[in-house]
């Protein structure tokens, strides 16, 4: 029971640096492991099978439910519009591209040349397509 104990907490420490959620489901299989050790005994093989298929189910059970909190991607256009963000490639004006504001890379119309690396800042944002203008 300790060894399942111990590698479910360490498992839910893991997951507390890296917050990916993917972790999370194996620390829980684990300490479920610890839980069932402390009323019944199994063997080793046993446990690692329970272990198994309670990481698969806490897996894809935990994915639906992360899934469906998260809901659709709402965006606080105030914080975005003024940003100052950088050409990821080269446009022609009244075409496409793409700009790196802070760490994400967004897509991009301009009325003006861009070229690969230049400031732009955004001016607007429509259907998560920033507009932007050279600095």
């Amino acid at each position: 029971m300790s060894l399942w104990l111990v590698i479910g907490l360490l498992l839910l420490m893991v997951e507390v640096i890296t917050t990916t959620f993917f972790v999370l489901f194996f620390g829980l299989a684990a300490l479920s492991v610890a839980v069932f050790l402390y009323f019944f005994s199994f063997s080793m093989a046993t446990q690692i099978a329970i272990f198994s298929i309670l990481s698969l189910i806490y897996f894809f059970v935990g994915k639906k439910l992360i899934k469906k909190m998260r809901g659709p991607i709402q965006i606080d256009q105030d914080d975005v519009i003024g940003a100052v963000g950088i050409a990821c490639d080269k446009a022609d004006p009244n075409h496409y591209a793409k700009v790196m504001i802070g760490d994400t890379i967004w897509s991009a119309h301009t009325k003006y040349p861009l070229i690969k690396g230049q400031k732009v800042k955004i001016v607007s944002v429509k259907n998560l397509i920033v507009e932007v203008e050279p600095l």
